[in-house]
């Protein structure tokens, strides 16, 4: 008996959701950049921003040292700065010209004088004084290496005084009290360390993440109209913008949430980054991140038509998300049209979260309006962006721009 020939699935037969995500799958296998976009840059640049940050605190920052006055205290001073973890006396200068011109070609952060008359002015008691520059345009590093100046200093005046009061006739706890009559106990919360890996890793690698959300995004639908494929693929969804533009997006989504999986499990497993709250939250607010982005790229698309247009607005409003996130600078302190801009952005509230619920630890309900934008951007967006993309798709006037 003759067995009846199996009929194969085809698109164009079965129009639709599934046949929109088999249209596009084979779309993203025959053409290697997007499989370079969705998988491997991303996870690249996770390595990269992990490789740099890597020590955590940054140590033995270069600092060059003027030693005008060369006794065997300014030696000592000099020993001591050395001796700091955040800093290395790799220059000793003869004047202050040298000192200048190693700070300004950046061979040095900072610049330590020790006048001549240093050690006399010690003993006769009138205030011996040291100056450094430091180089504060490298906001981060002039920080940390002015910190480890003063520290080290302070420690030393300290113990200088103590010493004198001691010479004196006081006790050595007396000393001490007398020294620093009111001590202030300063408790850094969250971040004890000063981590830098946790202040910064933990930030950018999600802001790596979003700027291939939304590029990609805008291209896989931008090309479209492009090539003049728009009304096909529309066809191939059975006429519904709605899923043309869900099955399109599918195989995006997915990739893009198995990148973000592997993004918070080397924060917090192989990195260790405190994970303090609700690993439930995490997840959900990166599964709304991705979404997010997505519907920001649709509506950028639809709002230009125009895929060279559109991957510049979408790099305009990715690119320095970063900045307005309030990671490095407080949202509080920006003027208006910052904190207006930092509030259009997805990544910001996903960052609090990150924060809350990973470095914090902070309850559930803290996080809730963070995570009640996110899902605005994801509800109301697309109800805007996808009837206009509909009417671009059967518009053969909007076909072929670049």
């Amino acid at each position: 008996m003759k067995l009846p020939a199996i009929k194969r699935w085809t698109a164009a037969e079965h129009p639709g959701f599934k046949a929109v995500v088999h249209r596009e799958l084979v779309r993203i296998f025959s053409r290697r950049i997007y499989l370079l976009m969705v998988l491997l840059l991303p996870l690249v640049s996770f390595a990269v921003l992990a490789a740099i940050f890597s020590t955590g605190t940054p140590r033995h920052l270069p600092i060059a040292v003027y030693d005008a006055d060369n006794t065997d205290f300014s030696r000592r001073l000099v020993r001591l700065l050395d001796a700091a973890p955040t800093l290395h006396v790799a220059q000793r200068v003869t004047d202050l010209k040298e000192g200048k011109a190693l700070i300004l070609s950046g061979g040095s952060y900072a610049l330590v004088v020790l006048p001549k008359g240093l050690e006399r002015d010690r003993f006769r008691g009138q205030g011996a004084q040291v100056t450094s520059f430091y180089n504060n345009q490298s906001m981060t590093a002039g920080s940390i290496v002015n910190r480890g100046i003063r520290d080290t200093l302070k420690a030393v005046s300290a113990e200088l005084d103590q010493q004198s009061r001691r010479q004196r006739g006081e006790t050595s706890a007396a000393a001490v009290v007398h020294a620093e009559p009111i001590i202030v106990e300063s408790r850094a919360l969250f971040n004890p360390y000063l981590n830098y890996l946790y202040f910064l890793a933990g930030a950018l690698m999600p802001t790596m993440l979003q700027i291939f959300i939304i590029v990609v995004t805008v291209y896989a639908v931008g090309v479209e109209m492009k090539e003049g494929s728009a009304r096909n693929w529309l066809d191939t969804a059975g006429g519904s913008p709605w899923r043309a533009v869900g099955g399109k997006l599918a195989p995006y989504t997915a990739g893009f949430l198995c990148v973000g999986l592997l993004m918070n499990s080397y924060l917090f497993l192989w990195l260790q980054l405190p994970l303090r709250g609700s690993v439930t939250l995490i997840a959900l607010a990166t599964v709304l991140l991705v979404l997010s982005y997505q519907a920001v790229a649709l509506l950028i698309v639809a709002v230009t038509a125009n895929l060279r247009i559109s991957l510049s607005t979408a790099a305009i409003y990715a690119a320095p998300a970063f900045a307005f996130a309030g990671i490095t600078f407080p949202v509080m302190a920006m003027p208006l049209s910052g904190k207006i801009w930092g509030a259009l952005l997805p990544l910001s509230y996903y960052l609090i979260i990150l924060l809350d619920q990973g470095m914090r630890g902070a309850p559930v309900s803290v996080s809730l309006p963070a995570l009640a934008a996110m899902c605005g951007f994801v509800v109301v967006i697309p109800i805007l962006a996808v009837p206009r993309l509909g009417r671009l798709m059967v518009d053969e006037q909007q076909w072929g721009k670049r």
